[in-house]
This record gives structure tokens, C-alpha cells and sequence, in this order.
């Protein structure tokens, strides 16, 4: 609120260097009252050389926050998909990806829901010290990488040192981003009916069925695509025969699988360009274990490959 000072109206800002002399001069005249000669004249000398100093002091220089070299470079290139790392599941993270957008200005791989197949795809890429990620990455459109230098949460994968397939194009020393120089390379991603990734040793990373079926998704960028899917898979206490299916109805191809032994099977594919097929069990899932609220699980899948003639 303003004040009203013989008639002039003067906001309080204005005058608050006036108070703030009055406020020290009362609080000085009570520090010195009933102090000898002496005492008063120290304490007021130490007291002037402390506003000297003070007032001499220089300024800092005002941080500009804002300001992102890298991101600003990045919105000057070629229209191109950006891939934000770390990848961070749905949830999770500060959202700097979606928020950097707003700067570079470029459509992003990140900033996907929860349980979609978009999210299963991009995790799958979490890893740039993986060979085939940049490959995958092209794949997918992805043309720039841009790594953040931020702490990683658990829960989330370092994405590692860029390597081959992927060229430096500016560090400013908060993020580095990076264009993707790789070809095109196949990419099968699991998506619903599977459980989250788990890790056994010996067996690496895998994946639990855990519905009467489970998507996978093809991804192969050629008109007709024709190759071989792989996976390390195992059935849960029972033999099982296990199908790759359209969503037709079609059976691609069916092959048997014995009980507790990780086998490693090949199915034949052919599509265009992406598809989505599933897996199924016969018998389905069952039971983990005795409990009454056990889940129900079919067969245990590693992380699928995918090969093109």
C-alpha cells in the first residue's frame, strides 16, 4: 500500500532505505547506552568499517537462467525426431524432455503413457552403449539424441557414452546432443501381457507372459519385410506349445517347449513395415507358486531379436 507524505504520495519501496537508517539508529543508540566513553567509540568505529565494507563489495553478476546453447543449436537444424536421455519410464523423472521441447522445437520419442506400447519401444532403447540402439533409433525416425548431464534416479538406466552410429554435434556443458548417422535396423519390441523386465543370472533380462497372450511389435521399415524372429524362452513347471500369432487369427508358426529349460527358438515373419503379432500358450498361465494371490504365468521370454533377410 502507498503512503502519504506531505501530500506526495511515495510507495514504500521508495522509502525503505529511510527506515532501515532509522531501525540501525535506534538499535545502535541501545547497544551503546550506559557504556563507558571508550566501549561506545569501539563499537561505533567497528560498525562504520562493516557498512564501508559492505558497500564496496561488488555486485555478483546476475545468472541467466534459461539459457541453453545446445538446446538453441538443436532448434536451428533440419526437422528430425529428438530422443531425450535418460529414458525414463512413464511417472517418473522431471519431465525435462517435454520441457526442453518448448526450446528445440522438434517432435520428441519421450513423453509417452504409462503401459503403452510407445513406452515399452522407447525403453528398449534406453542404453546408447548398446551397438544396435542407434540403428533401432533411425529405425524409428530418431534423428538426434540429446543427453543430459543429470543424476540418475533408480529405477532408470544410465544411457552410457554415445558411440558408433551416433556424431557430436554440440556439448555446452548441460547436455550433448547428437545426430544419428546409423542405418535403419529391425527392432521387436514386448509389449502388453508381459510382465516388467526381471534378471536372472545366466539368463540375463527376461520377461514373464502373463496373460493368455502377449504383443509384440515388429518393426522392420522395408516395404515387405521378411526375416526370422528369435528368443531365449522358457515354460513354467509344465511343457507348453507356443504360438506367434496375427491379430487375424492367423498362427505364424507353433513350436513345443519344455518344462523349466531356457530354449532358444526362431519363428518365421513376414510384414510390412510394422506390425504387431502375439504370443500365446497352450496350455495358458498358471499359478507361480501356492499362494492365494500368486500371479499367473505361461512362459519367461528374453529380450526378443529381430532379423531381416
Amino acid at each position: 500500500m502507498p503512503w502519504v507524505i506531505a501530500s506526495q504520495t511515495i510507495p514504500i519501496l521508495a522509502i525503505a532505505p529511510m527506515i532501515i537508517v532509522v531501525l540501525a539508529s535506534v538499535g545502535l543508540q541501545r547497544l551503546v547506552q550506559g557504556r563507558s566513553y571508550a566501549v561506545r567509540t569501539l563499537v561505533t568505529v567497528v560498525i562504520a568499517v562493516i557498512v564501508v565494507i559492505d558497500l564496496r563489495a561488488e555486485p555478483q553478476p546476475p545468472t541467466k537462467l534459461g539459457e541453453r546453447p545446445g538446446l538453441e543449436r538443436l532448434a536451428q537444424l533440419p526437422d528430425g525426431i529428438v530422443a531425450n536421455y535418460p529414458i525414463e519410464p512413464a511417472g517418473t523423472g522431471d519431465y525435462s524432455a517435454e520441457f526442453n521441447q518448448g526450446t528445440q522445437e522438434h517432435p520428441i520419442l519421450n513423453g509417452y503413457k504409462d503401459g503403452s506400447m510407445a513406452e515399452y519401444r522407447a525403453l528398449e532403447l534406453d542404453d546408447l552403449e548398446d551397438p544396435q540402439t542407434p540403428g533401432r533409433l533411425a529405425a524409428l525416425g530418431v534423428r538426434y539424441v540429446l543427453v543430459e548431464r543429470v543424476p540418475i534416479d533408480a529405477g532408470v538406466q544410465d544411457p552410457g557414452r554415445p558411440g558408433r552410429g551416433l556424431r557430436l554435434i554440440v556439448d555446452d556443458g548441460f547436455e550433448s546432443i547428437w545426430r544419428v548417422t546409423a542405418k535403419p535396423r529391425p527392432l521387436a519390441t514386448l509389449g502388453a501381457g508381459f510382465s516388467a523386465p526381471e534378471f536372472a543370472p545366466g539368463t540375463g533380462e527376461f520377461r514373464w507372459l502373463a496373460a493368455d497372450k502377449g504383443e509384440i511389435e515388429l518393426l522392420g521399415g522395408c516395404d515387405v519385410c521378411r526375416g526370422t524372429l528369435t528368443v531365449g524362452i522358457e515354460s513354467f513347471l509344465r511343457e507348453r506349445r507356443v504360438s506367434l500369432v496375427r491379430k487375424d487369427g492367423t498362427v505364424l508358426s507353433t513350436r513345443p517347449v519344455p518344462a523349466s529349460r531356457r530354449v532358444r527358438l526362431s519363428f518365421p515373419v513376414e510384414f510390412r513395415r510394422r506390425e504387431t503379432v502375439f504370443v500365446q500358450t497352450t496350455p495358458g498361465p498358471a499359478p507361480e507358486n501356492t499362494l492365494p494371490n500368486a500371479r499367473l504365468v505361461s512362459v519367461s521370454i528374453t529380450r526378443p531379436q529381430l532379423k531381416l533377410r
